[in-house]
């Protein structure tokens, strides 16, 4: 009797995680005075030896039309307007923008999901070579609570930083050259609730260094203000924290 009640919890357990994995997620909708606190953490190569590490914050606003992004100054107030740069770049945490070739999030998705994108050129910062490169993109799986010894385990590789964000969807975007060129990996931890990523972050690897990790840029959003008068998503539509 208690092999037969341990194998229809398990049953119920397996069919529970596929129910919530088979979960279609569709595309946020928006409302004017939603307001996302971005800090943004990059380390930047100025040569084979040398780096910089850089942090900066920004404030994100949906307009009721389009996602504007200020500079956060000292005391916590917006300041200018980002350049168009950074503007691609701050997008990412939304799924959206063209930067890197786009389609960083693309709606509908369930767990499984895998799409990819047309050739795009770039051109690194500070370089005249521009290279022609792709991505292809897959949702791997909803990152589950770790217990207080996997939080005490040492981070060996980018897909584990997720154990921070847990009941987000983690979502891997693979960005190669066509040419020699360098590998990108971006991970994105996209929760429904904030209706944004958590993070991404973005390792460089030169194809003549070995797989030596290079630049790496991290957008993290660490505060969300619902619009005036609203309320968060209801309890139904979000990934459970448990």
């Amino acid at each position: 009797m208690k092999k037969l009640l341990s194998f229809a919890f398990f049953a119920f357990c397996m069919f529970f995680v596929a129910a919530v994995s088979a979960q279609e997620v569709a595309a946020p909708t928006y409302q004017k005075g939603e307001r996302w606190w971005i800090h943004q953490f990059q380390k930047r190569l100025v040569s084979s030896s040398k780096s910089v590490l850089q942090e900066t914050d920004w404030l994100a606003e949906f307009d009721g039309t389009d996602f504007r992004f200020y500079w956060l100054e000292a005391n916590d107030a917006p300041g200018e307007e980002v350049t168009n740069l950074q503007r691609g770049i701050l997008l990412q945490v939304f799924g959206r923008g063209q930067f890197l070739g786009g389609k960083h999030i693309v709606y509908p998705f369930t767990v499984g999901s895998t799409w990819s994108t047309d050739r795009y050129p770039y051109c690194i910062p500070g370089c005249k070579r521009e290279e022609e490169r792709g991505a292809e993109i897959k949702v791997e799986g909803i990152e589950k609570k770790r217990t207080a010894e996997e939080m005490k385990k040492p981070i060996e590789t980018i897909a584990d930083e997720g154990r921070n964000f847990p009941g987000t969807y983690r979502i891997f975007r693979n960005d190669y050259g066509y040419s020699k060129g360098t590998r990108w990996q971006i991970y994105y931890w996209y929760d429904p609730d904030p209706k944004g990523c958590r993070c991404n972050v973005r390792h460089i690897f030169d194809a003549s260094s070995r797989g030596i990790e290079g630049a790496r840029r991290e957008l993290e959003v660490r505060r969300y203000e619902p619009a005036p008068g609203s309320v968060s998503l209801p309890e139904e539509q979000r990934v459970s924290k448990k």
